[in-house]
């Protein structure tokens, strides 16, 4: 049970406290200029005129809604269900390695210490976890999918229609290779990648807050 509950306390501290805060930097950094540049490549492609009344950002609002709706669930499931979970004691001896549960764990398992050794797994999973979740929501045949297409096709000249739907997905793929490249790197999980998506220092000293 403590080791459930310093799991979900760290998710739970993502969107509510410090973490809260390092995810609207990643949003305001870089999923904001990422998401500029789809709008503004919609707008370019596939809306020139600008004959509409609502703001361009508005194309995106479905997905910026469901991916809200959506992270928590996600980085729970890939991050710490699928990877930082379990014991980290030695299967015959039933004793820790050194440094666990703190401060640097060598085992990869569910205390603050491992997250720490592994911190730039760590980093990759949360990375790897935002872009694919990114690309679910914006699959042909998803309901999100289908609301931005729904609003840019009723701003796209009738002689245009046929357009969109291969210029739309074209654009919203784009994503993943958006955030690598304003993050500064390969998202490998190889120390000192992905640079300007790290805060490693301020993340480690969170983390290392949990018993």
């Amino acid at each position: 049970m403590a080791l459930r509950g310093f799991l979900l306390g760290i998710i739970h501290c993502m969107f509510t406290m410090s973490w809260a805060r390092w995810y609207s930097v990643i949003r305001l950094l870089f999923f904001t200029p990422t998401q500029n540049f789809q709008t503004d490549a919609i707008v370019q492609h596939l809306v020139p005129q600008k004959s509409f009344p609502s703001p361009d950002t508005a194309y995106l609002n479905p997905l910026v809604a469901a991916f809200n709706d959506k992270i928590y669930d996600a980085i729970l499931h890939d991050v710490f269900k699928g990877y930082f979970h379990g014991k980290c004691q030695d299967h015959e001896t039933g004793i820790d390695p050194p440094g666990c549960p703190n401060p640097d764990c060598p085992v990869v398992c569910g205390t603050p210490g491992s997250i720490v050794h592994f911190y730039p797994h760590f980093r990759y999973l949360i990375f790897s976890t935002m872009a694919n979740l990114h690309a679910e929501l914006v699959k042909p045949k998803s309901r999100t999918y289908r609301q931005i297409e729904d609003l840019v096709k009723r701003d796209v000249a009738p002689d245009q229609l046929y357009r969109v739907r291969t210029s739309l997905q074209q654009i919203l793929k784009s994503f993943k290779e958006r955030l690598l490249v304003l993050c500064g790197g390969s998202p490998s999980g190889v120390t000192n990648r992905l640079p300007n998506c790290s805060w490693e220092e301020d993340m480690k000293a969170f983390i290392l807050g949990f018993p």
